[in-house]
């Protein structure tokens, strides 16, 4: 009799054992068509748990509120966990559990994408630069000619078809360049 009280004892001790926010601690990421759209941690300070909602973004974690084995964020957004705790429920999204191995992964990842980004822009300056020259040289190239046409004595109905021609052969030149008017 005195082994059954122990086990039963050893039993609810065992199921009351073990802090519930415990299983929201870690890193959770959210997808969309598997790219990462957001990367969130959830850790404990002391007595607190801070929820940070976008681990790549310096700002200051929130505290998250305690409520009945569930946590909350300023008691209006309940944060759900999945029974296998690998999902949280949070803002009408999914997030699963990652490792900090995936964060490191999502941290090289946006870092490759943040510099073939910066890349890009850089080459797209290059490209305007380029166009702007291009698009004034031919401005200049056509005033140049327009200008050169009373030097010919041309007639009026003459001077008038030169005019169109070339300001037809430019238009075709200048809507080639990309945003040169």
């Amino acid at each position: 009799m005195k082994i059954f009280k122990l086990m039963i004892l050893v039993f609810m001790l065992a199921g009351c054992s073990g802090d519930p926010y415990e299983n929201y601690l870690g890193y959770w990421e959210y997808q969309i068509d598997g790219v990462t759209k957001r990367a969130m941690s959830i850790k404990k300070d002391g007595d607190s748990i801070l929820l940070d909602r976008n681990i790549f973004n310096k700002r200051k974690p929130d505290v998250l509120t305690k409520m009945d084995g569930q946590l909350s964020l300023h008691g209006m957004v309940t944060l759900g966990l999945s029974k296998d705790g690998e999902s949280l429920h949070y803002d009408r999204k999914t997030y699963n559990r990652i490792s900090e191995k995936r964060v490191s992964e999502i941290t090289i990842e946006r870092g490759e994408k943040k510099a073939r980004a910066k890349k890009e822009a850089e080459l797209a300056k290059i490209l305007r630069n380029k166009n702007k020259k291009l698009c004034n040289a031919l401005h200049e190239e056509k005033i140049n000619k327009l200008n050169n046409l009373s030097k010919h004595g041309y007639s009026n109905q003459e001077m008038s078809a030169k005019i169109n021609s070339i300001t037809s052969e430019y238009k075709v030149k200048l809507k080639a360049i990309n945003k040169c008017f």
